[in-house]
């Protein structure tokens, strides 16, 4: 049997994704980040995955991610993390997918929003966002 594809992978062959980047600032703390992913609206099937400096973090999470530890301030710095989702539409109107994305425990909190409308019900979008963790 095949293995299945990762998101990551599927992200890079599909027509129908979205893409984000930015920056993330952080402290010299023993501080905690936290990371929360809520995909879709109620019903919407989800799944994500997460990977920080390229090592997965999180494989085929289903639905929401909330209060996802990724570390302290300190050790966070210069990495990357990039997050893909990928939410399916439910049949009935809108044929609407979203994806919002916040941290906390830096120095300020963050929060990304996005919604993309699918072509036909049942559809699929891969939301991607990559954040660098900076002190400046």
């Amino acid at each position: 049997m095949p293995k299945a594809k990762s998101i990551k992978t599927q992200f890079k062959e599909s027509s129908t994704k979205t893409a984000h980047f930015d920056t993330y600032k952080i402290d010299k703390s023993d501080n905690k980040i936290l990371m929360n992913v809520f995909p879709g609206d109620t019903g919407q099937a989800a799944l994500t995955e997460a990977y920080l400096d390229n090592v997965k973090i999180i494989e085929a999470a289903e639905g929401a991610v909330d209060s996802f530890e990724l570390g302290a301030n300190k050790k966070l710095k210069g990495k990357f993390l990039e997050v893909y989702t990928v939410v399916t539409d439910i049949p009935g109107d809108p044929d609407l997918t979203s994806f919002r994305f916040q941290l906390n425990g830096g120095l300020n909190p963050y929060e990304y929003f996005v919604e993309k409308t699918v072509q036909n019900q049942g559809d699929s979008v891969i939301y991607k966002i990559t954040i660098f963790f900076t002190t400046h």
